[in-house]
C-alpha cells in the first residue's frame, strides 16, 4: 500500500462531522486568533507611522525590524493546533484551561519556532527580490534561483505543517522536529499537496471576497468580508492543518515506537498493561522504567503522569 495514498471517503466525512460538531469551539479559536493579529498588525502600523514621521522614511533593515512582534503568533499558533489535534482525536476537554496550558507548555520552541521561521521567510524574500532583480541579460540564472527560491518557500510551508504539530506531540529536540518535518514534507506529498491545494483554493476564496469589497464599496461586501475572516478564516486552516498531520505522525512514529516499546506506554501506568510485570522484567534487566510515557497524545515526565493518576484516582475514591 502506498504511503501517499490520499484520504478515503470515510476521511472526507469524517473531516466534516468533527468540524459540525466542534464547530463552535473552532470559531473561538478563530476570534482569539483575529484579535492577536489585529493587536500586532495595529502595533506594527502605529510603530511605522512613528519610525516614517521622526526618520522621514522606512528602510528595508527597519521593515524586517518591525514586524518582529509577529514572532509572538507562534506560541498561539502551536496553543491552536493542539487544541484542534485534540478535536480530531476526539478528546474531551476544557476550552480555555486546555487552551492556557498548550500555550504556557509549548511557548519556548514555538517562540524558538518563530524566530527561526522569520529569519528564514525574510531570507526567501530578499533572495527571491535579489533574483527577479537580475538583468535580463542573465535569464538562466535568474529562472533557476527563483525556482530555487519557490520550491524553499513550498517546502518551508509544508514543514511548517509539521512542526507545530510535533510540537505539541511529541518530547524531541527542534533539531529532531524539523528532521522528521522534513521526511514528513516527502513521505506523504500527496497529502501534502492535497492540503496545500485546500489551503490555496481557501485563501483565493478570502481574496475573491476582499476584492470583492474593494472594487463594489459596497458596506454589506465590507460586512461580509470582515466577518468571514472573524470567525471561519482562520479556524477552518487550523483544524484543516491538524486533521492532515496528526494520522502520519501517529502512524509512523507513534505506533511504531510504542509496538517496540510497550512499557513506555501510558497503558503500563493505568494498567491496561501490567505495570507490575513491564517493572519485573525490567528490574531483572537492572533497567530502569523510561522517564516518558505517551499520554493523551503527548510524551510527558513519567512522574507528572504517576501523579495526576494518583488524583484522578483519589478523587474518584471521593
Amino acid at each position: 500500500m502506498s504511503n501517499n495514498k490520499p484520504l478515503e471517503k470515510n476521511s472526507f466525512l469524517k473531516f466534516f462531522e468533527i468540524y459540525k460538531d466542534k464547530f463552535i469551539k473552532i470559531l473561538g479559536l478563530n476570534a482569539i486568533f483575529f484579535v492577536v493579529c489585529l493587536v500586532l498588525f495595529l502595533v506594527i502600523f502605529f510603530a511605522g507611522y512613528l519610525v516614517n514621521t521622526f526618520m522621514g522614511g522606512i528602510s528595508n533593515l527597519a521593515v524586517s525590524l518591525l514586524f518582529l512582534p509577529l514572532i509572538l503568533l507562534a506560541p498561539l499558533v502551536s496553543a491552536i493546533i493542539k487544541m484542534c489535534r485534540d478535536y480530531v482525536r476526539e478528546v474531551p476537554g476544557f476550552f480555555l484551561e486546555d487552551f492556557k496550558n498548550a500555550f504556557k507548555s509549548n511557548f519556548k520552541q514555538s517562540i524558538i519556532t518563530g524566530i527561526i521561521q522569520y529569519v528564514l521567510i525574510w531570507l526567501l524574500i530578499m533572495a527571491i527580490y535579489f533574483y527577479y532583480s537580475i538583468s535580463p541579460e542573465y535569464g538562466l540564472m535568474r529562472t533557476i534561483g527563483l525556482g530555487v527560491c519557490i520550491f524553499a518557500a513550498v517546502v518551508l510551508v509544508i514543514m511548517s505543517y509539521y512542526v507545530y504539530m510535533m510540537i505539541v506531540t511529541l518530547d524531541l529536540k527542534l533539531k529532531e522536529i524539523y528532521k522528521n518535518a522534513a521526511i514528513f514534507t516527502f513521505l506523504c506529498l500527496v497529502r501534502n499537496v492535497l492540503l496545500t491545494v485546500i489551503l490555496v483554493v481557501w485563501i483565493a476564496l478570502a481574496g475573491f471576497f476582499a476584492m470583492t469589497a474593494i472594487y463594489s464599496q459596497n458596506g454589506f461586501v465590507y460586512g461580509f468580508f470582515f466577518a468571514f475572516i472573524m470567525t471561519l478564516f482562520f479556524g477552518f486552516i487550523f483544524y484543516t492543518v491538524a486533521f492532515f498531520t496528526y494520522p502520519p505522525i501517529k502512524k509512523y512514529v507513534l505506533d511504531p515506537y510504542y509496538e517496540q516499546h510497550p512499557e513506555q506506554s501510558s497503558a503500563s501506568v493505568t494498567g491496561k498493561v501490567d505495570a507490575s510485570k513491564v517493572k519485573q522484567n525490567f528490574e531483572q534487566e537492572e533497567k530502569e522504567l523510561p522517564e516518558f510515557v505517551y499520554h493523551n497524545g503527548k510524551m510527558v515526565h513519567r512522574s507528572a503522569f504517576e501523579q495526576e493518576q494518583m488524583f484522578t484516582d483519589v478523587s474518584e475514591d471521593e
